[in-house]
């Protein structure tokens, strides 16, 4: 199987990343693992069918949260509703690792084209995404 696209969170201790390894809800999903006290890496967890779908979700990104709560997880997908291909995706997370609900981040974020990779600074103000528009 192929894993990639890795992402850490600040402390380095948490890892989001996407695989194909047997066990998943579609093509690609979303795992996250953590850093033991001793530096090593423990076993990889699905972030389940809250996040994953039968389609691929890629390309993880995880922002703190500036206010104090545990961050927002900003991926693509193919496999939700959208405007089209792969579209960018936040789901928060609000504590222990569970997540609130999962929103479509829309136009002009998403289009009917491969819109995904997108990367926030921490006051969620300016960004960047990667896309096939035809211009």
């Amino acid at each position: 199987y192929s894993v990639g696209h890795p992402c850490l969170t600040l402390d380095g201790n948490t890892m989001y990343f996407v695989s194909d390894m047997p066990g998943g809800f579609g093509g690609a999903d979303l795992y996250r693992v953590t850093k033991d006290d001793k530096g090593k890496w423990g076993k990889p967890e699905n972030l389940g069918d809250q996040i994953n779908t039968e389609g691929d979700e890629m390309f993880p990104f995880y922002q703190e949260d500036e206010a104090g709560g545990e961050g927002y997880l900003f991926f693509a997908s193919n496999g939700r509703l959208g405007l089209g291909g792969l579209d960018n995706f936040l789901a928060p997370i609000i504590g222990d690792g569970k997540f609130g609900k999962v929103r479509n981040l829309g136009y002009p974020i998403n289009t009917q084209f491969d819109d995904f990779a997108l990367i926030m600074d921490n006051k969620f103000g300016k960004g960047y995404f990667t896309s096939n528009r035809m211009i």
